[in-house]
């Protein structure tokens, strides 16, 4: 309760310094009576992106508004603890350029992990794949060509570099069990092998 307060007191400061700011940004909104700060796409160290991240605000640490560093993404930069956002809502209010220092934070859920592919494509790629019988958050990746045959899917090694992502980077030997495509949706089975385990892995791709 208390740090809600904290939290509360410390945007309510803000109101004065309201001003509009035109222009495509992603918008943060903080929930007062969840006391939780939802950012629909956020980049973690300039890397690494994430969909629909909830975040459980204890303290707001260092707050700046209209903070010229503030770009139009929501960024996280752990180095320094720094959360940046290009607007955020509360109460209906909208603030510009926020900046958080040295908060504190709880992460409460997060969606998909965002990959940028380093290619022109007109497709988005949803990658959901299971370890184990365990399925991980799902990888998209933006603007990717779609494949025009299974050959074509099958032999991608775009497949592997997926899947590495979104497993957490773990390597080893890698072999493909099977691998189909239907010109939208493909799916393939694959097997990790290191020193120490061996792990079945399955993966769907999707093409929208």
């Amino acid at each position: 309760m208390r740090s809600s307060v904290m939290v509360r007191s410390g945007l309510g400061l803000l109101g004065a310094l309201v001003v509009g700011w035109a222009g495509a940004v992603e918008t943060a909104s903080f929930d007062l009576g969840a006391g939780t700060l939802n950012l629909p796409l956020v980049k973690i160290d300039g890397n690494a992106q994430f969909r629909d991240v909830r975040l459980r605000l204890i303290t707001l640490g260092q707050l700046q508004v209209d903070d010229p560093a503030v770009g139009s993404q929501i960024e996280f930069l752990s180095n320094g603890n720094v959360l940046r956002l290009p607007q955020v809502t509360v109460a209906g209010v909208t603030y510009p350029r926020v900046s958080l220092t040295n908060p504190g934070f709880s992460l409460e859920s997060y969606g998909s992990l965002v990959v940028d592919s380093g290619v022109q494509g007109q497709y988005r790629l949803e990658v959901q794949v299971t370890a184990q019988g365990f399925t991980v958050p799902p990888v998209v990746i933006e603007n990717v060509p779609k494949p025009n045959t299974q050959d074509e899917f099958c032999n991608d090694p775009l497949l592997r570099e997926t899947i590495t992502q979104a497993t957490s980077g773990m390597t080893g030997s890698w072999s493909m069990t099977s691998c189909s495509f239907n010109g939208t949706v493909g799916n393939i089975g694959m097997t990790l092998t290191t020193p120490f385990f061996t792990m079945p892995y399955s993966a769907t791709y999707t093409y929208r």
